[in-house]
């Protein structure tokens, strides 16, 4: 049903269909096991979330069976631009990993759309680029 209401939009609202989509669903950090939205985290990069208790790495995003568990994979991470240590490394590191990875996603799935809607995109969306 989506997909055929999708696909009867004009061009300008399956624009802002997918412009709402890319913030609501590619630009928000969630919980990998509840996909409750986290907006950032300070400290500890062994994270566990507010909704549902999972625990997880802030690099890497995956989930763990225990605090233990998940504190030691943080160490390892090999996203983690300090191996061996738990904490972001200060000056933004972390929100720009973030982005960038957020951005790929992003960038793929404008890719996949009809041609005119990912050129409509990309030039409303000059950040994606970057």
């Amino acid at each position: 049903k989506k997909l055929r209401e999708l696909a009867e939009m004009s061009r300008r609202d399956k624009i802002l269909f997918v412009e709402r989509m890319i913030v609501t669903e590619l630009r928000t950090l969630k919980c990998p096991s509840c996909f409750a939205p986290f907006e950032s985290f300070s400290g500890c990069c062994a994270l566990s979330c507010a909704c549902c208790d999972a625990y997880f790495c802030a690099w890497c995003l995956e989930v763990s069976e225990n605090s233990t568990v998940s504190h030691a994979h943080v160490r390892a991470c090999n996203r983690n631009p300090q191996p061996g240590t738990y904490f972001a490394p200060a000056g933004g590191v972390w929100q720009l990993h973030m982005d960038e990875r957020l951005n790929g996603q992003v960038q793929q799935y404008i890719a996949s759309l009809e041609p005119d809607i990912s050129e409509a995109l990309l030039s409303e969306f000059k950040w994606i680029q970057q």
